[in-house]
């Protein structure tokens, strides 16, 4: 019955963003945002002395509106149930959503007209027939398609207390308590009253300008406009995106800024359709050490300790980097990069054959340099029904054979268990 519930309030929340605007269609019909998604600054203006910290692992060959990749922060790492997110993006082709995996292969072609990403590492595509039944689309570690999502959507917001100069935490609820945790956390000002029954009640909240506080009281004066901050992750792994003055900059988990404010938000940077909006564009954060940053001149990437990895202006578009690697765009096509020194990743492969009502899965590297396509096989005659889980559609052959597993017939799935230690406070993106 729980299972039941979580599955119809994950498609529940998808059936509602599907009046949104896509984002898609943000970058090609907004010239508003023209500098966010596709810049005019052609790469020849980068200085020839430039130390280029990267490779091409795909070349920029793949046509696509938009990909759009999590940078990991808002996951629980308590509760990941799929790492997908590490091998997969989510591709968007005419108003529609699919999933693409690091060699540029379709894994879901692009069929459904929601998204959303949850706390449980998990990305769910939906739909909603003309009957107002919601399917729901999701990998699981072979990257084979699903149809349930188990995972509940939580979220945390922190507030200032000027009264007893303390921190309030709310929970989705409404109930607030007294934040005990020893992580960063951003505040705005708000009153917190208690209830004849013992509970606090959040009231009168000022989102005008945002603070860093932490158990010892306020860090920073009420000066920032706005805020992106890890959900659950610490601050120490992701830092804060702050905003001032319009620009964005990041903070450290002890207020120290990493990088000034010159940057723009990305109208990816987002975990559903809902959020692209002006109310809620906002900068990446890090991921895996490094994050993808905007300016005037186009995207690059930084290092953790401020220092430029890939100048600003390389590509008209950048995302967050899994496995070493990341989604860039030049020219208007989307290749994939690699850092220096990554070593080669396998990604796991469904292949089927019309003879045979099994799934095979074997692995496949990260080499291939075919020029691949979102335009889906031409309809044949349905494939017999098999007795596992769903697999995807038929993808395009990439011009590597697979390289099959030698040591066990049944690969062991992504493993997903969080390599860090769990905060000691879940976070708050909002």
């Amino acid at each position: 019955m729980k299972r039941a519930r979580i599955m119809l309030s994950v498609a529940a929340a998808c059936v509602m963003l599907s009046g949104c605007t896509l984002p898609g269609e943000n970058a090609k019909q907004s010239s508003e945002d023209d500098n966010v998604y596709y810049t005019t600054v052609p790469n020849e203006t980068i200085a020839v002395n430039e130390v280029v910290n990267y490779s091409w692992a795909l070349k920029p060959s793949f046509d696509c509106d938009n990909i759009i990749t999590p940078d990991g922060s808002l996951f629980d790492p308590n509760n990941i149930k799929s790492k997908a997110y590490m091998y997969v993006s989510i591709v968007c082709q005419e108003g529609k959503f699919g999933f693409v995996d690091l060699n540029g292969s379709m894994v879901v072609y692009p069929e459904y007209s929601n998204y959303h990403i949850l706390p449980t590492g998990e990305m769910a595509l939906s739909n909603k027939d003309e009957e107002g039944n919601i399917s729901v689309c999701t990998l699981d570690d072979y990257l084979r398609k699903q149809e349930t999502v188990t995972s509940e959507d939580k979220f945390f917001k922190y507030y200032w207390n000027d009264a007893d100069k303390k921190i309030y935490v709310e929970n989705e609820t409404g109930e607030a308590r007294l934040y005990t945790g020893s992580d960063t956390v951003v505040v705005c000002k708000a009153n917190a009253t208690q209830s004849e029954e013992g509970v606090f009640y959040i009231s009168n909240i000022d989102k005008s300008a945002y603070a860093l506080a932490d158990q010892d009281g306020l860090m920073t004066d009420f000066e920032y406009e706005d805020y992106y901050a890890p959900t659950f992750y610490s601050t120490s792994e992701t830092c804060i995106a702050l905003k001032k003055d319009g620009q964005w900059g990041y903070s450290d988990e002890s207020g120290n800024m990493v990088l000034d404010f010159k940057f723009n938000p990305v109208a990816s940077a987002y975990s559903n359709n809902e959020a692209n909006s002006d109310e809620t564009i906002h900068p990446f954060l890090y991921s895996e050490g490094y994050v993808a940053v905007a300016n005037e001149k186009g995207f690059g990437y930084y290092t953790k300790d401020g220092s430029v990895l890939i100048p600003t202006g390389t590509f008209r578009q950048a995302r967050p980097i899994h496995n070493n690697r990341a989604w860039v765009n030049v020219d208007g096509l989307w290749g994939i990069i690699k850092l220096d020194d990554a070593a080669e990743i396998k990604i796991p492969k469904i292949t089927t054959t019309t003879t045979t009502t099994a799934a095979t899965v074997s692995y496949y590297t990260t080499s291939s340099t075919a020029a691949p396509t979102t335009t889906p096989p031409p309809s044949t005659t349905p494939a017999p029904e098999t007795t596992v889980a769903p697999v995807p559609e038929t993808t395009p052959e990439v011009t590597e054979a697979p390289v099959p597993v030698t040591e066990d017939t049944t690969p062991a799935p992504v493993e997903t268990t969080p390599p860090q230690d769990a905060p000691a406070e879940q976070k708050v993106q909002q």
